[in-house]
């Protein structure tokens, strides 16, 4: 399911963390999701990105609260790795028939 419901905040700064100080938050459909970075212009850019997506139009997924756009790149399985998954998945338990003809000769 899609959603154009976006709220974008501010970038934070977290005074008690120090690894990753840095934090973006938004909402999708009121589903919050936040982000931390190391720096200030990582999270910046990363914040410009969200608010680029939801000026465009573009629909979010609520369950990850990115843009859908991102998450379809972001998707490394391919059709091969996909169909090789779903052939194991329906034919694991299976073996030929005895007697059956091989297509080896």
């Amino acid at each position: 399911m899609k959603s154009y419901e976006v709220q974008i905040w501010e970038i934070v700064k977290r005074a008690d963390r120090k690894a990753r100080p840095w934090r973006v938050r938004w909402a999708v459909s009121g589903q919050r999701f936040e982000d931390l970075f190391r720096t200030k212009a990582l999270a910046h850019s990363f914040r410009a990105e969200l608010v680029q997506a939801a000026n465009a139009g573009e629909p979010f997924d609520p369950a990850t609260g990115r843009p859908v756009s991102e998450a379809r790149t972001k998707n490394p399985t391919t059709w091969y790795a996909h169909s090789r998954a779903y052939v194991e998945m329906k034919w694991s338990g299976r073996r030929p028939r005895p007697g059956a003809r091989s297509s080896k000769r």
